[in-house]
């Protein structure tokens, strides 16, 4: 029974992690300041924090 819930928290914690590079792309563009091909937003909008 235990291992179950192992399982179940690495699979959300995959889940998490697999939405954060779809939404965020660990801002990859942030460093060179190029804009992300799937961001609807252009680049020089964004404030970086």
């Amino acid at each position: 029974m235990r291992r179950s819930i192992w399982l179940w928290l690495l699979l959300a914690v995959l889940v998490v992690l697999l939405l954060g590079l779809l939404f965020g792309g660990y801002r990859k563009g942030a460093v060179v300041n190029a804009p992300s091909p799937t961001s609807p937003v252009p680049s020089h909008t964004v404030v970086y924090e």
